[in-house]
Parts: C-alpha cells; sequence; structure tokens
C-alpha cells in the first residue's frame, strides 16, 4: 500500500535498496518495484535485468517474474530474457517462464535470435513451450502443427522432466486473450488429457476450464476425459465442458450417467443447463436428480429443467412441486427456474403469486415476485403494493437492496413506492442506499439528479464494495459521469478486500473508451498482479479501452 500510494516517488528509493548485501531486502525491493513498474519501466527493467542473475534465487525468481509480466509491452525485455536462457544460470531455473514470456513479448530488434527453440535445450517439454512460443510470434499453419506435434511426442513419451510437465498449467498465463490463441491452447491441453500421468491430466483438464468458448475446438477430447478414471479429471472435463454449449451434447449419454453420481451431479447438471434444448433425453435423469441430495445439489437439476424445455409439462410439473417442497432453499431455487423458464401458464403464474403472497421466508417471496416479472413483465404493477409492505417488515439489510431492484425493474408504474425508496436513501446500510438511489430514478425520472448526487457521494465511501456499487450504478445512470466513475474504478483495481479487483477492471472495459485514464494503471496491473483472473481482466479491460486486440 505505501508503495502504490507513494508512486514513481518509491521508486529511486527501491532502486538503491535492490543492491542492499542482504537477499531479503533486495528480494522485498524487486518485489515493490513490481507494483509501480508500468509508471517508469525504463528505471526499473535494469533493475529486474540485474536481479535475474542474483546469486540468491528468491531474487532471481522475483526479477524473471517481474520481467515475464513486462515482456508484453516492452521491447527491451525480449533480449534480457534471451540472454537469460542463453546462460548458465537458467539451466535448472524458471526456463519454462522465460520461454513461455518470450512468445507474447513485444519483438526487439536487440534480441539476437530467429526462433525461441534456438535459445532453448534438447528438453522435450522445453522444446514444446518454445514451440508454442514460436508458433505466437509467427501463428503460421505449419507451425501450428508443429506445437500440436511436439506436445503429442512428450506425452507419448516417458517423463524426463518433471517441472516442465508441472510448467503446463501456467501456459494460460501467457496467452494473448484472443480465440486464436485460446484455441491452439486448448489443443494443447487436449492432448495432454492422454497423458498417463493423472496429474498432469488434471492440470490439462483444469486448465481447459479457463479457455472459455475456445474449447469447442477440443470437446470431442473432453468428451472421451468423461471416461478417466480420476474423480477429478472427470469434474474438471464437465466444467470445460459448459463452455462449449450446445456442442457438448455429442457427449450427452456419459454427462447422463455422471448425473447419477452424487460427485458430480452439480457440475452434470450445470452442463446440461448450458447445451439447453438439446439435451431433452437427460429429463427424466433431471427430473430424479432434482429430488436428490442437499438443496444445493438440487438446484442445478431445476435450473438445467427450465433452460432444456421450459415447457414441458414433466418440467412444469417438477418445478411446481418444487415450489412447495419443505426446504426454503429448494423452493428459492424453484422460484429462481421457474423465471429461467418464463412460463407464462396459468398455473405457474397462480403458483408464483400465491408464494409471493404466502411464503413465509422474505428471501422466497423476493424469489417468486423476480420470476414473476422475467414471465410477464406486466404482473408488476401488482407487486408494487406488496413489495413496499414487505420494505417495512424487513430487519435491516435483509432483502431491502433485492427489493429496491425490483421496484427498480418495474419502473414509473412503481411510483406509490417513492416514498418507501426515499426512506431507503437514509438507510444505514450504504449499499441499499445505492440499490434504492438507482431504483427511484427509474421509479421517478424526475428524481435521477437527486439519486446521482447521492451516487456521486457513496463514491467516497470507505467500504469498496460500497464504491464498487455506486460506479456501476451510476454508470448505468449518468454516463455523462464517467470521469468520476473511471477514477474510482481505478482506484478499486488495488483493493485489497471486500470486492475482486477484477471486477473493477470489468468495469473499465465496459466503459470502453470512456475510460481510457485508467489504461496506465490496467497496464500496471497486467505487470504486476499475481492473480491470474485480475491480470486477465486487466488485460480484456485494455482492449475494450483501446477498441482493438493487442498484439494484433
Amino acid at each position: 500500500d505505501i508503495t502504490l500510494r507513494a508512486g514513481t516517488n518509491a521508486i529511486p528509493v527501491l532502486i538503491q535498496l535492490s543492491s542492499s548485501p542482504a537477499a531479503k531486502i533486495r528480494r522485498t525491493a524487486v518485489w515493490s518495484l513490481r507494483l509501480v513498474a508500468g509508471l517508469d519501466p525504463g528505471q526499473v527493467i535494469p533493475v529486474f535485468a540485474k536481479g535475474a542473475f542474483d546469486a540468491d534465487y528468491d531474487v532471481s525468481g522475483e526479477s524473471l517474474d517481474a520481467l515475464c509480466l513486462i515482456a508484453p509491452w516492452d521491447v527491451r525485455v525480449e533480449p534480457i530474457l534471451a540472454e537469460y536462457l542463453r546462460s548458465d544460470r537458467s539451466k535448472s531455473f524458471k526456463r519454462n517462464d522465460a520461454i513461455m514470456a518470450l512468445g507474447i513479448a513485444a519483438k526487439s530488434s536487440r534480441s539476437g535470435f530467429l526462433s525461441v527453440r534456438s535459445v532453448t535445450g534438447t528438453n522435450r517439454w522445453e522444446r514444446a513451450y518454445a514451440t508454442f512460443a514460436d508458433w505466437q510470434r509467427f501463428p503460421t499453419v505449419e507451425l501450428g502443427e508443429q506445437v500440436i506435434a511436439s506436445f503429442r511426442l512428450v506425452v507419448e513419451s516417458p517423463q524426463e522432466d518433471i517441472p516442465g510437465a508441472q510448467s503446463l498449467s501456467w501456459l494460460n498465463d501467457y496467452l494473448r486473450p484472443t480465440a486464436t490463441e485460446r484455441e491452439m491452447a486448448a489443443r494443447v491441453f487436449a492432448t495432454a488429457l492422454r497423458d498417463s500421468d493423472e496429474e498432469i491430466r488434471r492440470r490439462a483438464a483444469g486448465e481447459l476450464g479457463e479457455l472459455g468458448a475456445a474449447v469447442r475446438v477440443v470437446v470431442p477430447a473432453l468428451a472421451e476425459a468423461l471416461q478417466d478414471p480420476s474423480e477429478e479429471v472427470r469434474d474438471s472435463a464437465l466444467g470445460a465442458l459448459r463452455d462449449a454449449g450446445e456442442e457438448a451434447r455429442s457427449a450427452l449419454p456419459r454427462i447422463i450417467e455422471l448425473l447419477n453420481n452424487p460427485a458430480h451431479r452439480w457440475r452434470a447438471a450445470s452442463l446440461l443447463e448450458r447445451i439447453g434444448p438439446g439435451a431433452s433425453d437427460a429429463i427424466p435423469a433431471l427430473t430424479k436428480a432434482a429430488r436428490r441430495g442437499d438443496a444445493l445439489e438440487r438446484r442445478a437439476p431445476l435450473d438445467a429443467l427450465a433452460a432444456i424445455a421450459p415447457r414441458d409439462p414433466r418440467v412444469r410439473d417438477t418445478l411446481l412441486r418444487s415450489l412447495r417442497d419443505r426446504h426454503y432453499e429448494v423452493r428459492w431455487s424453484a422460484a429462481d427456474a421457474l423465471g429461467i423458464a418464463k412460463d407464462s401458464s396459468r398455473s405457474v403464474i397462480d403458483a408464483l403469486e400465491h408464494t409471493f403472497n404466502n411464503d413465509e421466508v422474505i428471501e422466497v417471496r423476493l424469489a417468486a415476485a423476480r420470476a414473476m416479472l422475467d414471465v410477464d413483465p406486466g404482473l408488476g404493477p401488482g407487486l408494487v403494493a406488496p413489495l413496499g409492505e414487505l420494505l417495512g417488515m424487513m430487519e435491516p439489510d435483509s432483502g431491502q437492496s433485492r427489493t429496491a431492484r425490483l421496484l427498480g425493474r418495474i419502473g414509473p408504474q412503481a411510483s406509490s413506492a417513492d416514498a418507501a425508496l426515499t426512506g431507503l436513501l437514509n438507510h444505514q446500510h450504504p449499499n441499499v442506499r445505492v440499490a434504492a438511489a438507482e431504483a427511484l430514478a427509474r421509479v421517478k425520472p424526475d428524481r435521477k439528479a437527486q439519486s446521482a448526487a447521492l451516487l456521486r457521494d457513496l463514491l467516497q465511501h470507505g467500504q469498496p464494495s460500497t464504491r464498487m456499487a455506486a460506479a456501476k450504478a451510476l454508470w448505468r445512470l449518468s454516463p455523462e459521469d464517467a470521469q468520476k466513475i473511471a477514477t474510482v474504478a481505478t482506484e478499486l483495481l488495488s483493493a485489497q478486500r471486500d470486492i475482486q479487483p477484477e471486477d473493477a477492471a470489468r468495469l473499465l472495459g465496459e466503459m470502453g473508451p470512456e475510460a481510457r485514464s485508467a489504461l496506465p494503471r490496467l497496464q500496471q496491473v497486467v505487470e504486476s498482479a499475481s492473480n491470474r483472473a485480475t491480470r486477465r481482466a486487466a488485460w480484456q479491460a485494455i482492449e475494450a479501452i483501446r477498441g482493438a486486440t493487442l498484439g494484433e
């Protein structure tokens, strides 16, 4: 926190400390410089270059990590990594990181090598990573075929380098967020699914789950992995297939089998939901699954049924029966599923109205109200008075935010709730105030200025989650406040508690060019954040703000 607050003022002091005779101090200085590297890379890159060859492995490791993260953005890093790979120092330490970083490094005329493979050894894993890096630098069809062939050779050969195999899970850290690179990585991981080592198969299946829609190119391999003897591999394969959507239909028989296994029921049902109508053969098994296990296990089958066949009488009967279940969590899930189904049958609307008016649990009543709006927005006016009454019955922060948002969805037809929402503007919980302010502006458009003013004040709140909620609401309500919103979201990229920094990055990406002022900080996050999800979200935000894909 001190380093981030000091910014460039901290750099000279940290550079001096990086030459300390004490290795612990050098390592701390390098780690701290990573946090501000994007502010003045010209000063810090030489420090990292020197540190990469430090006699202390911790200092060397921190320095290399920093260089690898900066590599895509600064041409000065490429020759440093190439020199490191040529040196004796690198023979058994972080070679694979340096190799993979070279794949996405900004190209320099000073690196002195034609390909990454030219600075690597004969180790098969190392050569495979180097081939992938060369393909990233020059993505030809021929090199792409060589990538798959090199990883297939590793998988089919006796393992000569366990650390090299373990590096497989880092490949996702060195991808540009483009469909082409993700699809090639998916093919690599699919090849590794056939490795004889369970740990490698487990890592490969898990990493496929990080690639999103790119897994569509390896559906057959993932379907085969559903037969893996390892429960963890099977479960990860189910999770990865969710992003293949309806294209995962080819694995339907095996998915249905796994649905009957309690260890896989939740993921199998979630996958069937993604497949949608094409998974109609699973309805009988899902109907049974919706009656088994605890409330969490039963939720996923209910959602799946609603997505697969919302008008099927079997589905309707199962959802309505679950809406009367003795466990309130199941009733809650059933109401949500009916909202997904959007079945406007009279029996469904009557059941939701009954639940909304009579259920003993407020959360279930609110879920029923939300489902009614999903099924037929025209039901909104009839919900206004009861929702207003619910607000008066609730304990502090026991549902006021959700109730306010429901009234906001109804819009001007909920104008009679003006007084109730106005009362929430002074609520003790700031997140309720955020929800009430946004809802009030939608219910009473002439109150938009008042709501926007309150949200601007909440941008300064001490709680990160409140600032985040206020920033999102203000962006929806008042895009003309883009500069203020971008400033707050940029600050929240450094949040250490209460929110995920990637949420702030996603908001900045959603804002697009309006968030240009955040670019330096986003690049700093890409270069220094230890969390992959945060780095990826920051990179995608940079793409969205610049309006073009980096590296292409």
